[in-house]
């Protein structure tokens, strides 16, 4: 059979997927059978489970990649009342009416994060330098972000960008929504590593990184954001999904940070 086998006929095979969906019997994030194997379990045409498929795609149940069809992590089963989980984003985020301006690139990486990226000393790796002005104080706040191999590899909506490199303001907006539809759960933290000055001099200030690491339910690191912050006392303030926010108070070389940082400190930064 090469044909949808009749109108009503793929809703019903959806209906009966979204209700698999409904009492967990697809569990999130899993791997629905193959075309093939819905195709002989229905006793319909492979174009009747296509179809079927899109309409939970369109309706945001499920996402299709590379390696099959699975249950979207977003998936929240609820009736008609159903709702998207915000995921955490590993650059970046506008408030307001501010906007995020970037550039994407490859570019060799520093000696100090081969080893974090997993790469050979020297290597390239796909960078994202963006930033984001805020529009009541008109701070802007910039950040690099360095994307692993297995970012690359996984997710192919990124990998898409390479023969189009550099690429002046890349919407990466939906790179949460990437990993999830390529079956990947990401988790964002942050590290705040403080080193202290290394003169007594009255103009020696301390030095204050701020990282962003974003991992997937394997530990595996899927990018790594370096946050520069705007020069005098600087306050870091926590709020929700590991988003972080930098406001200059004053023009005097000193660095505080707020308590209880979004994730794990993580040494050697």
């Amino acid at each position: 059979m090469s044909s949808v086998s009749s109108p009503g006929t793929y809703q019903r095979i959806a209906f009966r997927l979204t209700q698999e969906l409904d009492d967990g019997r697809i569990a999130e994030g899993s791997r629905l059978p193959s075309e093939r194997e819905l195709a002989a379990r229905f006793q319909v045409a492979r174009a009747t489970v296509r179809a079927a498929l899109e309409l939970l795609r369109d309706q945001g149940l499920v996402v299709t990649s590379r390696r099959g069809t699975f249950a979207a992590r977003a998936y929240e089963a609820s009736g008609p009342d159903r709702q998207k989980k915000a995921a955490p984003s590993p650059f970046l985020v506008a408030s307001g009416r501010g906007a995020v301006s970037g550039y994407l690139f490859v570019a060799s990486v520093r000696p100090s994060l081969a080893d974090h990226l997993g790469l050979v000393q020297g290597s390239a790796a796909l960078h994202y330098r963006h930033s984001v002005q805020d529009p009541l104080t008109g701070i802007r706040q910039r950040a690099v972000t360095y994307f692993t191999s297995v970012a690359l590899t996984e997710i192919p909506q990124l990998f898409r960008y390479l023969p189009r490199i550099p690429v002046a303001d890349p919407d990466l907006s939906a790179f949460s929504a990437w990993c999830q539809g390529a079956g990947l759960t990401p988790g964002v933290s942050e590290s705040v590593t403080f080193t202290p000055a290394d003169s007594p001099h009255p103009s020696a200030a301390p030095q204050l990184a701020v990282r962003r690491w974003c991992h997937d339910q394997h530990e595996r690191l899927l990018c790594l954001t370096e946050l520069d912050l705007p020069r005098g006392e600087v306050t870091l303030e926590y709020a929700g999904h590991a988003s972080m926010r930098a406001a200059r108070r004053s023009h005097r070389p000193q660095a505080a940070h707020a308590a209880q940082p979004a994730g794990p400190e993580r040494a050697g930064v």
